[in-house]
């Protein structure tokens, strides 16, 4: 996102449009799952999709760089903080409503909230989702998925708002372009809602495999420690973490960033880590599995933001 400074008068027509939390310099450490990132230039909360779309507007308007974030979940910020208006959707776009063959839900629902609507009511098809801990949006966006799943195959459309365009369409699984881990559906717009396909079934039958993920991700994942999840995509017929592991990188620490003894794909926040350990790092994976393993390994998690003291 660019440098633009943003006007005592932007910053209040901004408030004058949301109805929730609104600030300068918010650190984004305090919004993303690592627990790392330096502050966002403006943070805006929308209450609901109307001023989602409000915000969108004013910021295309006065060519305000902007990033909408959902829950942090798979994000990486820099040190630096990021320029603009970072928009989260953590208060808006929360509807979620379903008859016996389809999911409505607004693009700000937690995974974990869908599973659990959907489960009490039967509905199978989405139990994969359970302890992915983004957003529908976020989902969409990265094609999410778990255990041989991804959401986009529960996809049936989306609604999507086109600020340069001032437009708002539905986008169907045609256009949406789902491989794995990734979509073309952000380049549509900015997600308010989608469609996703269920089907109805015993509710404790959906239960028992909503217990079987977690307890899987509890055996096989380090979930007591703030992180982004997987940090790099499973290369063709091969695992990230596998290839991480061969190469000796599981429990090496630099600052406070741990990559994890038990999933060598996560990279750990121990407490005090800053986004230039983690990169660090990062980096370092990457070149040693192309030099000694001739794996190129391409990041899951969204990386944003500048460096620090540029």
């Amino acid at each position: 996102m660019d440098m633009k400074t943003i006007s005592d008068a932007e910053y209040e027509e901004i408030g004058s449009l949301v109805r929730g939390r609104l600030k300068r310099h918010e650190p984004m450490s305090r919004h993303t799952s690592f627990g790392i990132g330096g502050p966002a230039d403006v943070w805006a909360e929308p209450e609901t999709c109307e001023e989602l779309i409000a915000v969108l507007d004013f910021c295309a308007r006065k060519k305000i760089p902007h990033k909408v974030v959902g829950r942090g979940t798979n994000l990486l910020v820099r040190d630096g903080g990021i320029g603009g208006v970072v928009i989260s959707l953590n208060k808006a776009c929360k509807n979620l409503e379903a008859d016996s063959s389809l999911v409505r839900v607004g693009s700000g629902v937690a995974l974990n909230a869908l599973v659990k609507f959907t489960c009490q009511r039967g509905l199978q098809g989405l139990e994969f989702c359970i302890g992915i801990p983004g957003s529908v949006g976020g989902a969409l966006v990265t094609n999410a998925g778990a255990w041989g799943s991804s959401i986009g195959d529960s996809f049936i459309s989306a609604h999507v708002y086109d600020p340069q365009k001032q437009m708002a369409r539905q986008v169907t699984k045609r256009e949406a372009l789902f491989e794995y881990r990734k979509s073309t559906i952000a380049s549509c717009g900015v997600v308010l809602e989608a469609e996703l396909a269920v089907r109805e079934a015993d509710p404790s039958e959906v239960s028992a495999r909503v217990e079987d993920y977690l307890a899987r991700r509890a055996k096989t994942q380090p979930l007591n420690f703030r992180s982004a999840g997987s940090v790099f995509k499973n290369p063709s017929g091969r695992y990230a973490g596998a290839v991480i592991e061969a190469l000796g990188f599981k429990g090496r620490a630099r600052g406070g960033a741990l990559i994890s003894p038990l999933h060598a794909n996560f990279i750990l926040n121990t407490g005090s880590a800053t986004a230039a350990e983690v990169l660090s790092l990062i980096a370092e994976i990457k070149e040693r599995a192309r030099s000694e393993a001739g794996v190129e390994l391409v990041e899951e998690i969204e990386i944003l933001g500048r460096d620090c003291c540029r």
